[in-house]
């Protein structure tokens, strides 16, 4: 039986970044779930929002990391979210 490890949250990937990096450009393979990012006062702080649903075609940049090791930051009509990687690099299912 595999042993259960636990995912680490990486707290400093939870911002609105000041600079926009972005790493790529893509087309959602499929709807997704993606988290928001809610900004916070003013000073690139964020914390997690609503699960959102966000349709097949959309345009996104990818920014960056996620929270953890399988998540990656995108940016989608100027708003953040973290979406798994595995959903982003997958073929669309039909």
């Amino acid at each position: 039986m595999a042993s259960y490890k636990p995912l680490t949250l990486n707290r400093e990937e939870i911002n609105i970044p000041s600079a926009i990096h972005v790493e790529r450009t893509c087309q959602l393979p499929r709807r997704l779930s993606a988290v928001h990012l809610e900004p916070g006062p003013g000073d690139g702080s964020a914390r997690l929002g609503a699960i959102e649903t966000l349709p097949e075609g959309t345009p996104v940049e990818v920014c960056g990391a996620g929270y953890n090791d399988r998540t990656v930051k995108i940016r989608c009509h100027g708003q953040y979210y973290f979406v798994f990687q595995v959903d982003l690099d997958s073929e669309p299912i039909n």
